[in-house]
């Protein structure tokens, strides 16, 4: 930090621009190691905070960092800057016997012709409490007007007094950096090496207090040091205390120096930059007695310490220094929580937009959404509203509030607002939506009796028909061809594995009759869609696995398990409330599915040939033909008993559609038929999981049922299968024995959503990047094709930037 150039030159602060050279390194290298160039947070401690200050505001470096981290140091403190650079070459000079003017002759040359020993021999000896080599303003480095708030008196920039700074405004330019976040932090004293060891033991008097009072506040500050002496020895004196004891007047000492040195400078910073609109954020280290937190900033308790720190450290020293290492890593990648949630909330717009003049400074960003989504929503509840009005002036009272309809309205609203609320924690969707159900049902907001249960029963089933129809979309032919093998290995394997312990334990421990137990252990088999695919796809978009396809073999396999799943409960839901004889009921699982899988393929036969595949109107038809198809599936064989050939018959007819549409030109991961489910599935999922959880009543549950079916439960659920099981025993009068066996499938089924699916999510999320391989530009796979055309599979998979920025992909 020498000045060897010339008044006016910005020759020296060498020290200043070695650190914007590593930071021009780290942007350029660090992706190669994995890290984001966007993302970088410089932290100081001490005289490294200072220049992390300096940094953050210098004209040449400002725009290299994304964070700041400071503990115990601020460009603002007095021994921060150098105000006298040329006193300093001057004294250099004299030592060295660099001969010349001063103010105009380049030092540099005459000084790297000296030895080593000759440079290391020079002593500045500057004032007591104020810096020898530092940065100083040169101009280039660190300018005297940044940002347009110049550096009035340079002796100001040294934190001389912040009773002046405040005065005169000087002090904003080092916290001139509002666009980058900033944390700083403090330990409870911070002058402990502005004594010498016999003082810090034994204590001094009033005297010498006194003595360095006065030497302080002669070199830091300007004017009124009288004035400025008698307040400090004033406001820091104990008198309550009689006699002042050496230790005390030693306490006293010390926090007027940690004040003056480094706290008070330190907070101004960090309340300027908040004032200037930063995200600023304050921690105080106050674990050890004298604060000395570098150790646990790195982490030393964690390891046994190493030779310049002691090696006695106790388990809470290594508890304190994981947690500290924790909130800096975590300021470093995420920023503050809040922010980053906000920012999850208002996504970035697709395209350019308009807002009214004053938005920005009603619902400044990102805690406010943008004008556009206010209008979307706006114009959303204004349309429920018209919506409502019509309907309550035909139906009449069951549509004003506290009617049934109402209600199940209120519980569909509710229930996607509780999904989106999830969502942003990363778990599925669902977790929040069963949970609205199970709440408002619980608090007596939502009544479903009468008619409205028949009405409930239809929309799963239409729910059904639209997970069934997803799920035949999504499977790729040419990926089962290639797999044929361990596609159903995979599939079938574990299903019947899990489908029959769930079975066994069932029965043994709820009592459940065999034909019972096997209809529950086929809903919970299957594998649940919603938290599956969902967090492939997330983990797709980031590149993991798909260089080997891995999607691909876990989608087809959780394909072939839903399909088996679905089939056996189909199969086993018909023969318990047949009334037909023995061997008809024997009879009605084999025609089941060969009937199933015959009009799967008849219906999508005829899919292929109508519409005409060059009809402008195409996508409409198709969609009307799979989603028409799938309702008289699943409708008509209920309706003729044969109850496990509509939902085979569903899954069937939209492979054999996908696999024909696909020879025509069509992409399995660009279908638009499939967009067009995926629509519908966003209204019904609401619908589907926030009916479900209103099936539970916390009042009539049985402790010991509960328990019992969280030991019997294993993995994954289709929602939708869950409560059939009661609606027919509700619409059959069934016996009260049935009735209280379809309650222990139903509560199992709302258990097994609530407790493995934010199981699965998370060890998915976890694992999925430790156990996959990246690549790291996506390969395009075969099984995974992906063509121009966007898609809303696409764009309502939530996907995190490695910068931190959510954004839709």
């Amino acid at each position: 930090f020498l000045k060897t150039g010339a008044r006016g030159s910005a020759q020296g602060n060498f020290g200043l621009m070695d650190l914007v050279a590593g930071l021009h390194w780290l942007r350029e290298n660090i992706p190669a190691f994995g890290g984001d160039a966007e993302r970088i947070t410089l932290m100081g401690h001490g005289t490294g905070a200072a220049l992390s200050n300096i940094i953050a505001v210098s004209p040449v470096a400002k725009d290299l960092l994304r964070r700041v981290v400071m503990l115990s140091g601020s460009g603002l403190s007095p021994w921060a800057l150098q105000r006298e650079p040329l006193a300093v070459k001057r004294k250099v000079a004299e030592q060295t016997g660099c001969h010349g003017d001063m103010v105009e002759d380049d030092l540099a040359p005459c000084l790297r012709a000296k030895p080593l020993t000759d440079l290391l021999a020079v002593r500045v000896d500057p004032p007591r409490f104020l810096p020898g080599f530092a940065p100083f303003v040169d101009g280039t480095v660190l300018t005297s007007d940044s940002a347009g708030r110049g550096f009035a008196d340079t002796s100001l920039l040294l934190g001389a007094g912040v009773q002046q700074q405040g005065a005169t405004g000087v002090g904003f330019e080092m916290a001139d950096f509002p666009d980058r976040d900033l944390l700083f932090g403090l330990t409870t004293i911070e002058s402990y090496l502005d004594l010498s060891a016999q003082d810090l033991e034994f204590g001094f008097n009033e005297s010498r207090r006194d003595r360095i009072l006065r030497t302080y506040v002669r070199n830091a500050y300007v004017y009124h040091l009288n004035e400025i002496f008698s307040t400090l020895k004033n406001e820091y004196t104990d008198w309550e205390r009689p006699v002042q004891n050496p230790l005390n007047v030693r306490d006293a000492t010390l926090e007027v120096l940690s004040d003056g040195h480094t706290v008070a400078p330190l907070i101004k910073v960090g309340y300027l930059h908040t004032l200037l609109g930063g995200r600023t954020y304050f921690m105080h280290f106050h674990h050890h007695v004298r604060g000395e937190d570098v150790p646990y900033v790195l982490g030393l308790p964690l390891v046994g310490g190493q030779p310049f720190f002691p090696h006695n450290y106790t388990h809470q020293d290594a508890s304190v220094s994981r947690l500290l290492i924790h909130y800096l890593a975590n300021f470093a990648r995420k920023g503050s929580w809040w922010f980053i949630f906000c920012k999850r909330c208002r996504q970035e717009e697709s395209g350019p937009s308009w807002e009214p003049p004053l938005w920005q400074r009603l619902c400044p960003y990102p805690f406010c959404p943008t004008y556009r989504q206010f209008a979307r929503i706006l114009s959303l509840v204004l349309i429920g509203l018209l919506c409502w009005g019509i309907v309550y002036a035909v139906l009449g009272e069951t549509a004003a509030p506290g009617g049934q309809l109402f209600g199940l309205a209120i519980l569909c609203i509710a229930a996607h607002f509780g999904g989106w609320l999830m969502s942003l924690t990363t778990l599925p969707p669902l977790i929040g939506m069963l949970l609205t159900g199970l709440l408002l049902q619980n608090v007596g907001l939502v009544h479903i009796a009468g008619e409205y249960r028949e009405v409930v029963s239809q929309l799963r089933k239409i729910a059904l028909v639209i997970i069934l129809t997803r799920a035949g979309l999504d499977l790729d032919s040419d990926a089962l061809k290639r797999m044929r093998i361990t596609v159903p290995k995979l599939g079938l394997v574990p299903w019947f594995v899990e489908c029959a312990v769930v079975a066994i334990m069932t029965h043994y421990l709820l009592g459940l009759p065999w034909i019972w137990a096997f209809l529950l252990g086929s809903v919970i088999a299957a594998v649940s869609p919603a938290v599956v695919v969902s967090c492939l796809f997330r983990l797709r978009q980031k590149g993991y696995g798909v260089a080997k396809g891995i999607p691909t073999l876990i989608i087809a396999v959780s394909g072939i398990d839903d399909a088996m799943s679905v089939a056996l409960f189909g199969i086993i839901h018909s023969i318990m409330f047949s009334s037909d004889a023995l061997v008809f009921q024997i009879m009605q699982g084999p025609l089941s599915i060969v009937g199933g899988i015959g009009f799967g393929i008849l219906w999508g036969l005829l899919a292929k040939y109508v519409p005409e595949k060059q009809d402008p109107f195409v996508v409409p038809l198709r969609v009307l033909m799979l989603f028409g198809g799938g309702l008289i599936a699943v409708l008509g064989s209920e309706h003729i008993g044969y109850g496990g050939a509509g939902p085979l018959g569903c899954v069937t007819a939209a492979f054999v559609s996908c696999y024909f549409w696909t020879k025509q030109g069509w992409e399995v991961e660009d279908n638009p038929v499939a967009t067009a489910f995926e629509i519908f599935w966003m209204i019904f999922e609401p619908i589907l999981f926030g009916l479900t959880g209103t099936q539970i009543k916390f009042d009539e549950l049985d402790r010991d049922t509960v328990g019992i079916g969280m030991a019997c439960l294993i993995t994954g659920i289709i929602a939708a299968l869950g409560p059939v099981a009661m609606d027919s025993v509700r619409e059959g009068n069934r016996p009260e024995e049935e009735r209280v066996y379809a309650e222990y499938v139903m509560v199992i089924c709302v258990l097994s959503i609530l407790l493995t699916a934010p199981v699965g999510a998370i060890l998915i999320t976890l694992s999925g990047p430790r156990l996959l391989k990246k690549t790291t530009t996506p390969a395009i796979v075969e099984g995974w094709r992906r063509s121009a055309r966007p898609s809303l599979r696409d764009i309502t998979i939530t996907d995190e930037d490695d910068d931190g920025k959510f954004v839709a992909t």
